[in-house]
């Protein structure tokens, strides 16, 4: 065991050493790649897993949308799952549901995972379940509120917290297989 634990100490100085003679630039460099690969993790991780549920609780369409032109200067942070009015919204994970409001979204949802992932979901028609969730429980139901063109669920995911933005489309893709193509009518 101490020598294993030495082994670790060795490694460790090793690795702090070879960051130290780095530039500033090529350290940033490997701090952002390292991030990419850690999102990108994530994203397969809940693309391959079981456990993992469909927001959309009714037929859906979406295509990816990621960092699309928004008003504002914005760019698009999500996944928007269109479906009707009133279709139920599903707690994708376990997690911990809060509800909000503000004129961008209308009625909203955060989510915070057991693990520490947020979820973001908004243009709502009506909240459901909130506080703790198992997934696959009704969080609330479609809408067009705030500034939504059309009925859908505007849907985010930022894994290890608030603030880091990830394409979620690769997992909604994966797990919502009651999808109709983007040009069809949910009507029909």
């Amino acid at each position: 065991m101490a020598d294993t634990v030495q082994e670790a100490d060795r490694l460790r100085n090793t690795y702090d050493d070879a960051l130290a003679g780095l530039s500033d630039s090529s350290r940033r460099k490997l701090e952002r790649d390292a991030h990419t690969r850690s999102n990108r993790s994530a994203v397969v991780r809940l693309a391959t897993s079981p456990d993992w549920v469909c927001p959309a609780g009714a037929r859906t369409k979406f295509r990816d949308s990621w960092l699309e032109r928004r008003s504002g200067g914005r760019q698009h942070e999500g996944v928007d799952l269109v479906g009707l009015r009133h279709d139920p919204i599903l707690a994708p994970v376990d997690g911990v549901v809060t509800r909000r409001w503000d004129t961008l979204g209308g009625r909203s949802f955060d989510l915070v995972a057991t693990n520490g992932d947020y979820y973001f979901g908004t243009h709502m028609s009506r909240f459901g379940a909130e506080g703790e969730v198992r997934a696959g429980e009704v969080i609330g139901y479609m809408g067009d509120g705030g500034n939504a063109k059309g009925v859908h669920l505007h849907f985010e995911y930022h894994p290890g917290g608030k603030h880091n933005p990830v394409n979620p489309y690769p997992i909604v893709d994966a797990h919502c297989t009651n999808r109709t193509d983007i040009d069809v009518s949910l009507y029909d």
